[in-house]
């Protein structure tokens, strides 16, 4: 529930950094991923029960069904369906059909 482990290490504290009784925040990696396709996850949208994002093809919005694998902090794999050359839609997907013309813009963080 807390997400909290006691484990015990073995490590180099010569600098004397580490006390007893600290607590800590690790990774573990677990798999490593190679040569995948990674999009945020608020890019997917499921319609008709499906996994689907938008593309823009020729200043076009084109829905692609896609298959999904593991998810890391916030993004997903994509194991197909997807092109690394594809140019994703992130943001206003929700409100878009295919054919729909989009205009490419530069998001700028500032101007929140």
């Amino acid at each position: 529930q807390t997400r909290a482990f006691q484990i015990e290490v073995i490590l180099d504290n010569t600098e004397g950094k580490f006390k007893p009784g600290m607590f800590v925040r690790i990774s573990v990696v677990i798999e490593k991923l190679e040569n995948v396709i990674l999009i945020p996850r608020k890019a997917v949208l499921i319609l008709d029960d499906q996994p689907t994002v938008f593309v823009v093809v020729d200043s076009r919005a084109a829905s692609r069904v896609v298959n999904l694998g593991a998810e890391v902090d916030g993004y997903i794999v994509v194991s197909s369906g997807l092109n690394p050359s594809d140019t994703l839609v992130t943001l206003g997907q929700d409100y878009l059909e295919d054919d729909d013309l989009v205009k490419i813009t530069a998001w700028d963080e500032n101007k929140r």
